[in-house]
């Protein structure tokens, strides 16, 4: 489990990387972020690095970031990905086989909303491209996937007050081109 920066008691952002390790019940220090503080951000791990996307430097939560961060688990360093296509927070991501990760919704640029978007990223080009929005916007839910299957679950339709609604949209990701989701549209 990692625990990436983040927001301490007193409105204090850290720049602290930690890791638990389940099987020894144990935490570890990493490598702190090298862009300085930050939170809200979203992860996911692909192999032997660990991806951070997006979130802000400043409790301002209007200067959303599309930065990403890799962090070689085995080297303990870390490096620049492409940038995201938007700055977000409350965003979700997942990976997808072993190489593509995805990212959900959230809130941010450009337009200051909450949105339905979806954006695949391919960890051996380095790049993003747009996917199948999801049925309706959302924030702050939780991304999955099994099998040829993506799951949002919950998640709020305004960052302001992200009451999450009980929605879980469910897509079907298509094997010839995994930008193409097929989403449920009832929910």
């Amino acid at each position: 489990i990692y625990v990436l920066g983040g927001l301490q008691d007193g409105n204090a952002i850290t720049n602290t990387v930690y890791r638990y390790n389940v099987l020894a019940d144990s935490w570890s220090t990493l490598t702190n972020f090298p862009d300085g503080s930050f939170w809200i951000s979203a992860a996911a791990v692909i192999g032997n690095k660990l991806y951070s996307l997006g979130g802000t430097y400043t409790t301002a939560l209007n200067q959303c970031t599309p930065r990403v961060k890799i962090y070689d688990l085995n080297a303990n360093t870390w490096s620049s990905g492409a940038d995201m296509p938007y700055g977000r927070v409350f965003h979700s991501v997942c990976t997808y086989q072993d190489s593509l990760l995805f990212c959900a919704g959230g809130w941010g640029y450009p337009s200051g909303a909450v949105y339905a978007d979806v954006y695949l990223y391919n960890s051996i080009s380095n790049t993003w491209r747009p996917a199948s929005n999801m049925p309706a916007p959302r924030a702050g839910g939780v991304l999955g996937v099994s099998h040829d299957t993506i799951v949002y679950i919950c998640g709020g339709t305004d960052w302001t007050n992200p009451a999450a609604r009980n929605t879980v949209f469910r897509g079907i990701i298509n094997q010839s081109d995994r930008s193409q989701i097929t989403w449920d549209p009832r929910g």
